[in-house]
């Protein structure tokens, strides 16, 4: 049986450093602020259901995945969340989250 090698390749390793790069522009007050103003569910947010889930083509190995997701409504402290998966065939997977806020 062969051995999974889980290390990261140069491109992986950019996207690792560019997102450090990008978290470090924003310090705690950044989150404070937006969590104050009902911007951001806490670092104690809970994922109360995932789905439906979607799958309108199979990610297969090698393939490049973006997760991308965007916040379509909060009501009552639930963040309801669009989410998707691209591959360069176009969007392969989709699915909404509710997540409960964390205070």
């Amino acid at each position: 049986m062969n051995e999974l090698d889980y290390s990261l390749n140069d491109e992986q390793n950019m996207l690792v450093e560019t997102s450090l790069k990008l978290g470090a522009e924003f310090g705690p007050d950044y989150w404070r602020e937006k969590d104050d103003k009902g911007e951001f569910i806490g670092l104690e947010g809970k994922i109360k259901k995932i789905g439906p889930m979607a799958m309108k083509s199979f990610n297969c190995v090698g393939d490049v995945l973006t997760v991308k997701g965007k916040v379509t409504a909060i009501d009552k402290g639930i963040a309801e969340i669009e989410q998707w998966i691209e591959s360069e065939r176009g969007v392969t997977t989709t699915c909404i989250s509710m997540i409960l806020e964390g205070k």
